[in-house]
Protein backbone atom coordinates (compact mmCIF):
# COMPACT_ATOMS: atom_id res chain seq x y z
CA UNK A 1 0.00 0.00 0.00
CA UNK A 2 1.32 3.56 -0.94
CA UNK A 3 0.07 6.45 0.98
CA UNK A 4 -0.25 9.61 -1.34
CA UNK A 5 -0.70 12.75 0.83
CA UNK A 6 -2.50 15.77 -0.94
CA UNK A 7 -0.96 18.70 0.52
CA UNK A 8 -2.76 21.19 -2.53
CA UNK A 9 -5.43 22.59 -3.32
CA UNK A 10 -7.75 21.58 -6.28
CA UNK A 11 -6.37 24.73 -8.01
CA UNK A 12 -3.32 23.62 -8.58
CA UNK A 13 -2.28 20.93 -10.62
CA UNK A 14 -3.08 17.47 -9.54
CA UNK A 15 -2.45 15.52 -13.18
CA UNK A 16 0.87 13.48 -11.95
CA UNK A 17 -0.95 11.94 -8.72
CA UNK A 18 -4.08 10.79 -10.37
CA UNK A 19 -1.89 8.53 -12.31
CA UNK A 20 0.12 6.67 -9.79
CA UNK A 21 -2.80 6.10 -7.24
CA UNK A 22 -3.60 2.08 -7.23
CA UNK A 23 -6.29 0.21 -5.97
CA UNK A 24 -5.44 -0.47 -2.55
CA UNK A 25 -3.41 2.49 -2.12
CA UNK A 26 -4.73 5.34 0.50
CA UNK A 27 -5.45 8.78 -0.02
CA UNK A 28 -4.83 11.52 3.06
CA UNK A 29 -6.18 14.78 2.28
CA UNK A 30 -3.69 17.91 4.36
CA UNK A 31 -3.17 20.75 4.27
CA UNK A 32 -4.70 22.75 1.37
CA UNK A 33 -5.31 19.51 -0.05
CA UNK A 34 -8.59 19.36 2.22
CA UNK A 35 -9.93 21.94 0.11
CA UNK A 36 -11.07 18.64 -2.13
CA UNK A 37 -13.74 18.28 -0.24
CA UNK A 38 -15.39 21.37 -1.71
CA UNK A 39 -15.58 19.88 -4.85
CA UNK A 40 -16.20 15.97 -5.18
CA UNK A 41 -15.70 16.04 -8.70
CA UNK A 42 -11.90 16.50 -8.04
CA UNK A 43 -11.80 13.53 -6.30
CA UNK A 44 -13.15 11.93 -8.35
CA UNK A 45 -10.88 12.76 -10.86
CA UNK A 46 -7.54 11.98 -8.80
CA UNK A 47 -9.46 8.25 -8.47
CA UNK A 48 -10.12 8.25 -12.23
CA UNK A 49 -7.46 5.11 -13.08
CA UNK A 50 -8.64 2.95 -9.85
CA UNK A 51 -11.67 1.21 -8.65
CA UNK A 52 -12.73 4.12 -5.82
CA UNK A 53 -13.77 1.13 -3.47
CA UNK A 54 -10.83 0.06 -3.70
CA UNK A 55 -9.21 3.19 -2.14
CA UNK A 56 -9.11 4.67 1.37
CA UNK A 57 -9.41 8.42 1.15
CA UNK A 58 -8.89 10.35 3.85
CA UNK A 59 -8.72 13.61 5.45
CA UNK A 60 -6.80 15.15 8.55
CA UNK A 61 -9.36 16.69 10.82
CA UNK A 62 -7.50 19.41 12.10
CA UNK A 63 -6.32 20.49 8.80
CA UNK A 64 -10.23 20.81 7.61
CA UNK A 65 -10.78 22.36 10.83
CA UNK A 66 -8.53 25.21 10.41
CA UNK A 67 -9.99 25.84 7.13
CA UNK A 68 -13.29 25.57 8.29
CA UNK A 69 -14.65 22.55 6.27
CA UNK A 70 -15.59 20.33 8.94
CA UNK A 71 -18.64 20.39 7.92
CA UNK A 72 -17.75 19.17 4.66
CA UNK A 73 -15.87 16.18 6.05
CA UNK A 74 -18.56 15.15 7.85
CA UNK A 75 -21.35 15.27 5.31
CA UNK A 76 -19.21 13.49 2.97
CA UNK A 77 -19.10 9.72 3.51
CA UNK A 78 -17.04 8.44 1.02
CA UNK A 79 -14.10 10.30 2.98
CA UNK A 80 -12.66 8.92 6.61
CA UNK A 81 -11.82 11.52 9.04
CA UNK A 82 -8.13 11.15 10.32
CA UNK A 83 -6.03 12.36 13.43
CA UNK A 84 -2.52 12.69 13.48
CA UNK A 85 -1.91 9.53 15.81
CA UNK A 86 -4.43 7.75 12.39
CA UNK A 87 -1.89 9.47 10.30
CA UNK A 88 0.93 8.38 11.84
CA UNK A 89 -0.26 4.73 12.26
CA UNK A 90 -1.28 4.75 8.07
CA UNK A 91 2.24 6.78 7.96
CA UNK A 92 4.03 3.36 9.46
CA UNK A 93 1.80 0.57 7.90
CA UNK A 94 2.66 1.95 3.93
CA UNK A 95 5.44 1.21 2.08
CA UNK A 96 6.10 4.03 0.04
CA UNK A 97 4.43 7.79 0.94
CA UNK A 98 4.06 10.54 -1.63
CA UNK A 99 3.76 13.74 -1.00
CA UNK A 100 1.97 16.08 -3.87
Amino acid sequence: MQLHLISHSPFSSTSPVKHAIANNDAVLLIGDGCYHLQNPNTLQLLLKNTLAEQVQLLALSEDCALRGLSEHLNSNGDITPCTIDDFVTISLSAQHILNW
